[in-house]
C-alpha cells in the first residue's frame, strides 16, 4: 500500500496535507457486495487506515474502494486519474 500516502495528500477531505506522513497502515477492511437488477454483482471494500506522522497524533480515515479489471485502467486514467489507486 505504498500508494496510500500520495493518494491521501491529494484528497480534498484529507486535513493534514502540511504534516509529514511517517506511515499509513490499513487496520481493517469491510467487504460489501452490491446486487442490482440486470447488472453484475459489484464488490466494494471500505478500508480503514491510520496515518502516523513525524509529529503529533495519528489520524484515522475510511474510504470506499472498488476493485476493477485491468482493462478499465486506461479509461479511468483518462477520465478521472485522481480516482485510481494502483496497488
Amino acid at each position: 500500500m505504498r500508494a496510500l500516502p500520495a493518494y491521501l495528500r491529494e484528497r480534498r477531505w484529507f486535513r493534514s496535507k502540511a504534516r509529514r506522513i511517517k506511515n499509513v497502515s490499513v487496520r481493517d477492511v469491510i467487504h460489501v457486495s452490491i446486487e442490482r437488477p440486470a447488472r453484475p454483482r459489484q464488490r466494494t471494500a471500505w478500508p480503514s487506515s491510520t496515518s502516523s506522522y513525524t509529529e503529533g497524533e495519528p489520524e484515522s480515515y475510511a474510504a470506499a474502494a472498488v476493485p476493477g479489471p485491468r482493462e478499465d485502467v486506461d479509461r479511468i486514467v483518462a477520465q478521472a486519474p485522481q480516482a485510481l489507486i494502483d496497488t
